[in-house]
């Protein structure tokens, strides 16, 4: 039985105080950040809520939360109900002691969400507005161009797992069910990525494998290609794998696939990241070989500078234009907001561009970067880069990569609701706006994501995603954009949980009165997801 000291410590040693943050955005219900400080001893926290002060008709139970417990404060973001209305909040701690008392209460008033779809309107044929049904084509049972992969990555303290999924589409968005097929393949090491592209030139889908492996006593990164058949029953697609080669990107690589050497057919893969410990990140760039394996076209560094030593992150965008450079241009961004993008021709860089995104705030990063044509009145893409956690206001700024001046910048959240960072998408994911979408995630304080539009030069909330799994805080590597279900018109978001027993997400934003949801199995196991990746 616990003691008389226990049963004090969980009822005193909890004052928490509530602060809100809310603001009113025009696609939903208010979001309301509660702060609290820790509870020494507590096993977890509860969170009460209901429509009379003291009366609380709704009770969560949150666990520790210490993902979201930083510089000795808890932080937990609650979206208001669509209704709207005037609701009042309480937490507690509990151990195995018991549970505290309720904290000071916090009054807040919601109010209603918005649908972000207008109402359909009848138009003609290709000149469908925002919210109207879009015409789809229909879908075959069989055959190429039924079927799109996955890739599903899996990591545990000595070994990783991949997951290939298959996913027939439904060849309509009435149904929420998909089906899906998987085949799975072990892998030495504790780390590893996966991308989906096609690096020869007849277009076939490949899958790129990127993992840690030990030679003797070294530890080193080796890509490994697998190219995907086409059979009559593409769900149970085979295999084939083609030579590794060693990466020379041992720590946490990016691994990419992009027409980023126009010298050379096919695309090519990019294998990126590195730096810390004195280190400099790198960039190596593999094009397919006389024999099928990735053969290395050039090598240099990710970052030039001091920068180069910190840990680098890595995307592709045409940034630069044909005129200077024809194809994708190697995007990097580290310390001190150090941004640089490298067009690349022949195996070697052709053209080099480097700005600093936070001059502003020397100290913050410019590792949460993402690449595409968000303002389509300009030619090439953009760059968005956005907080790290250093200035913990949710800023994105977004960057003309050529002339490297800013273009414009917001704030994605609320000051006070994001103070881990964001992290950023870019897709086209709402074909009936101009350009492509940016995708922005709450990082740790929350699981929200937000989908923007800069189309007119002045950035908008079309809306939050829907989260009914209450998917994870952390993003990062477990969203992707893509064409996942063919014939269904625009791309698809995926977004695949921490929990390898959990569901895989995928939306659709081209359909009237709301994004359209669906689930299939996780890969299953017990070693967390690491990442997805989404074919071509």
């Amino acid at each position: 039985m616990p003691s008389k000291k226990d049963q004090r410590r969980v009822r005193t040693a909890i004052a928490i105080a509530l602060f809100l943050a809310c603001r009113v955005y025009p696609a939903h219900a208010e979001d309301v950040l509660l702060r609290w400080t820790p509870s020494s001893g507590a096993q977890g926290y509860r969170l009460y809520a209901g429509t009379k002060s003291r009366t609380y008709t709704v009770q969560q139970d949150l666990g520790l939360l210490a993902a979201n417990t930083v510089g000795g404060v808890v932080y937990y973001l609650v979206t208001g109900p669509a209704s709207g209305g005037r609701y009042f909040f309480a937490v507690t701690a509990y151990n195995n002691a018991g549970e505290s008392d309720y904290s000071n209460e916090k009054q807040v008033t919601f109010a209603a969400a918005v649908s972000p779809f207008p109402t359909p309107t009848p138009t003609a044929a290709g000149t469908a507005p925002r919210g109207a049904t879009p015409t789809r084509s229909p879908i075959g049972t069989s055959g190429a161009g039924s079927v799109r992969p996955l890739a599903i990555t899996t990591g545990g303290a000595d070994s990783s797992q991949l997951a290939v999924q298959y996913v027939r589409s439904p060849g309509s968005l009435r149904s929420v069910q998909l089906s899906a097929r998987s085949v799975f393949m072990p892998v030495d090491g504790p780390q590893m990525r996966a991308a989906l592209g096609a690096v020869e030139a007849d277009g076939a889908a490949d899958l790129i494998v990127w993992h840690a492996a030990l030679t003797g006593q070294v530890r080193r990164g080796v890509v490994d290609r697998y190219r995907l058949s086409t059979d009559l029953e593409p769900e149970w697609q085979a295999l084939a794998p083609k030579p590794t080669t060693d990466s020379g990107v041992p720590d946490d690589a990016s691994l990419l696939v992009g027409d980023v050497d126009p010298s050379v057919a096919g695309t090519e893969v990019v294998a990126a990241g590195g730096g810390a410990l004195g280190r400099r990140g790198k960039a190596r760039v593999f094009g397919a070989g006389k024999d099928g394996a990735l053969t290395l076209l050039g090598d240099f560094r990710a970052l030039n500078g001091n920068a180069g030593t910190a840990p680098v992150h890595v995307t592709l965008g045409e940034v630069l234009g044909d005129a200077r450079h024809a194809g994708l241009e190697i995007i990097s961004g580290g310390a001190r907001g150090r941004v640089q993008v490298q067009g690349v021709r022949a195996g070697k860089v052709v053209v080099r561009r480097s700005f600093r995104a936070f001059p502003d705030t020397p100290q913050a990063s410019a590792h949460h970067l993402a690449a595409g044509n968000l303002l389509p009145t300009i030619a090439a893409d953009e760059i968005a880069v956005g907080d790290d956690g250093t200035r913990g206001d949710g800023l994105v700024r977004v960057f003309d990569g050529s002339s490297r001046h800013p273009l414009l910048e917001f704030q994605a959240f609320p000051v006070g609701t994001v103070p881990f960072g964001i992290e950023l998408w870019v897709g086209d994911v709402v074909s009936t706006v101009a350009g492509a979408e940016l995708i922005v995630g709450q990082g740790a304080a929350g699981g929200t994501l937000r989908v923007f539009t800069l189309a007119s030069g002045v950035p908008t909330a079309l809306l939050d995603l829907p989260d009914p799994l209450h998917r994870p805080t952390s993003l990062w590597s477990h969203l992707a954009v893509g064409d996942v279900l063919p014939g269904v018109l625009g791309n698809e978001i995926v977004v695949a949980h921490s929990d390898p027993s959990g569901p895989l997400e995928v939306l659709n934003l081209n359909v009237a009165s709301e994004p359209w949801w669906a689930s299939l199995d996780g890969p299953g196991g017990t070693d967390p997801v690491t990442g997805v990746a989404v074919g071509p």
